[in-house]
């Protein structure tokens, strides 16, 4: 990577500078014989005829390289180092699996190498101190005298702070500059930012200061299993949604997600196309969000009500895709209400029948009477079309772990309120359905499933459904099966 700062040297062009004599032979010894003319080695004769394409046609092969075999081609030669240094090259940067320290380095090489940046993509990137340092933890009852350690993410982000400090690990520093720097330069033509399976613990880093500062033009924000809670705080949440306007797909589980939050989305984000909504069924405590706390509060924080969801549908006309991740307004019930809510909604036909049917009244017999020199044909303006809430939505994915699942009558009232629905995922177990319901059996399951799948496959057939009804039981599943074992001892 180094060769981009500096010209390769004269070694790796490939070339014989046959001008120049060896160092064994004297000055009366002839230069070597050139070879005779059409005659070529058999690896000039694979790989000769590359050097001879057009420029043009050179930087479009070079578009679809890698981006490490683009540093790599950056030092073949002078002249493809000067191609690959185009900016146009540049736009659209992936970054797969590389370690936190060379993803600083790489950072600071696109500060310079790409200014017209589009999206930036980070993916399965990692931090070998991260994953293997750990940490004494203080306050916590010791087995036979010896102490005991934890993993430096697992503490709170001032421990983890101070850590950082103490060992003298100061990349999460550097990838805040180099990030501001390059989210700086390119403000006005990056549109997307990825960064998916990356346990970098980045909360620690300026990621958010960044896209409030520098993201006014991003259309696409992806931040997804990264081994966090996601964007942890709601002020920040709230920041990006008001310095982000024109954003059109949001994906990614954030542990502040609540009613006030969807809200601003809905208000903010006119232009939404894909979202993801989750629930935060358990606070840092390991409770229950709505459970009775020790302080004798209920807490409410996380949890999205059936009224947001549907002010969601009302005012993102335009949302195709949405990701509900064990939402509690997502049941047999919810369902068949949002459904009555539509079919209470007039449509536009409904409304032109109701005003060709007005009866006259004395003032349109007068306005007819009335005397108009300069009468101009007024043509009537054709009523705007009313939008019905969720015709729009076209793929759906629904996970049930921890809330009420879904059975066959909410498989149709769904069917009903999303009636362009192309393709719909749906994943469950067994464990959702024993701890909400009693007296379940696996048999009264496998009938459940069997009896949607059959529905798909008769009634629904232009909806692509993919589903997986056995998932592993999640931490939560089990939490929950024993909190309600305790109540039951308890009763």
């Amino acid at each position: 990577m180094e060769s981009l700062y500096y010209p390769p040297s004269p070694s790796c062009f490939g070339m014989v500078h046959h001008e120049q004599l060896p160092h064994s032979t004297g000055y009366a010894s002839p230069p070597p014989t050139p070879p005779p003319a059409g005659v070529c080695s058999l690896e000039e004769k694979r790989f000769g005829h590359i050097f001879y394409l057009p420029d043009t046609v050179i930087s479009q092969v070079f578009s679809y390289v890698t981006l490490e075999d683009k540093f790599r081609v950056a030092g073949t030669c002078r002249h493809w180092h000067h191609l690959i240094s185009d900016p146009y090259l540049w736009r659209d940067v992936f970054i797969h699996n590389l370690e936190f320290r060379p993803l600083v380095l790489l950072l600071r090489q696109l500060c310079r190498l790409s200014t017209r940046l589009r999206t930036l993509t980070l993916s399965e990137c990692y931090s070998e101190f991260i994953e293997t340092t750990t940490v004494p933890v203080n306050h916590a009852l010791q087995l036979h005298q010896r102490p005991l350690f934890s993993l430096i993410t697992t503490l709170r982000p001032e421990r983890r702070r101070e850590e950082y400090a103490q060992r003298g690990f100061i990349l999460h520093q550097e990838f805040s500059a180099a990030l501001m720097e390059l989210m700086g330069k390119n403000e006005v033509t990056l549109r997307g930012l990825v960064m998916r399976e990356c346990p970098l613990d980045l909360e620690m880093t300026d990621l958010i200061p960044a896209i409030v500062r520098h993201g006014r033009a991003l259309e696409t924000i992806v931040y997804e299993a990264n081994n966090d809670n996601g964007f942890a705080s709601k002020a920040a949440l709230e920041a990006i949604i008001t310095a982000c306007p024109n954003i059109r797909t949001f994906r990614g589980v954030h542990a502040v997600m609540s009613d006030s939050v969807l809200a601003k989305m809905a208000t903010g984000w006119r232009r939404l196309r894909s979202l993801t909504i989750s629930n935060d069924h358990f606070d840092e405590s390991g409770l229950a969000t709505g459970e009775i706390s020790g302080g004798g509060t209920s807490s409410t924080c996380g949890v999205i009500s059936s009224e947001a969801f549907w002010n969601l549908l009302i005012s993102c006309q335009g949302i195709e895709e949405l990701e509900l991740l064990d939402l509690d307004c997502i049941s047999n019930r919810d369902l068949a209400k949002y459904l009555e809510r539509v079919s209470d909604i007039p449509s536009s036909s409904a409304l032109t029948t109701a005003t060709s049917q007005r009866a006259p009244t004395h003032r349109d017999h007068l306005h007819q009477h009335q005397y108009h020199p300069y009468r101009r044909t007024v043509t009537s303006r054709p009523l705007r079309p009313i939008h019905r809430p969720g015709s729009g939505i076209t793929t759906l994915h629904i996970t049930k772990y921890t809330t009420t699942p879904l059975s066959h009558p909410g498989f149709q009232s769904m069917l009903a309120l999303f009636p362009n629905l192309a393709r719909l995922n749906y994943m469950t177990n067994f464990a959702t359905f024993d701890n909400q319901f009693d007296e379940i059996t696996p048999q009264i399951y496998d009938g459940e499933r069997c009896a949607v799948e059959d529905m798909f496959a008769k009634q629904a057939t232009q909806v692509t459904y993919m589903s997986n009804w056995e998932m592993p039981v999640t931490s939560e599943q089990r939490l929950v099966a024993g909190m309600s074992g305790v109540s039951h001892g308890m009763a």
